[in-house]
């Protein structure tokens, strides 16, 4: 799970107006989100070079974008994420097979038992993952995994964000019915 931003967002804005002058605070902002983005772009794909290059992709599109960029009442990261989730779908228009949702989580408990039960687990969440609506696991992804807001979730997946909390609502009952249906199957 990547850590929370270490910054407010009102430090992020403050950063991206300085960004576009100076190299330090795009250095500061860069190390910021650095993280959250690329944990983004390896739950999605999966392959750790192909996550790096989004994450860089993203980075250069950000940098290139700055100058555009207004402060508005949006979150700063979500405004980020918008562009990775535009990224990622271009990746997936070009790439046109199936990519699969296998991530590498560490492991908390070290013993062999609890490595196979958590190895269990999480091929049960993959496939399940797998099976739901793409605006479901797009929703899932971003709350959960990268640990956006209701906010910048909206934002990113430009929605309001009532629809966002029934998109999550619906989301999770899809993937509880479709991991139930997993469990009861093995």
């Amino acid at each position: 799970m990547p850590k929370p931003l270490s910054f407010s967002e009102e430090r992020l804005k403050k950063l991206a107006r300085q960004a576009k002058k100076d190299k330090q605070a795009l250095g500061e902002l860069y190390e910021a989100l650095f993280d959250r983005v690329y944990a983004y772009f390896f739950y999605r794909v999966a392959i750790q070079e192909v996550a790096e290059d989004l994450t860089q992709q993203l980075f250069l599109k950000v940098i290139s974008a700055l100058a555009s960029y207004r402060l508005t009442r949006r979150p700063f990261s979500a405004w980020v994420f918008k562009i990775a989730h535009n990224l990622l779908v271009d990746y997936y228009r070009q790439k046109k097979d199936e990519v699969t949702l296998e991530v590498g989580l560490p492991f908390e408990d070290k013993s062999a038992q609890a490595e196979l039960e958590q190895l269990e687990e999480r091929a049960i969440l993959e496939k399940a993952l797998r099976k739901i609506k793409d605006d479901y696991r797009e929703v899932v992804y971003l709350r959960f995994l990268v640990g956006l807001s209701v906010k910048e979730t909206a934002y990113a997946m430009g929605r309001s964000e009532s629809a966002i909390k029934l998109l999550q609502l619906r989301a999770l009952r899809a993937l509880r019915k479709e991991m139930e249906g997993e469990v009861g199957e093995s």
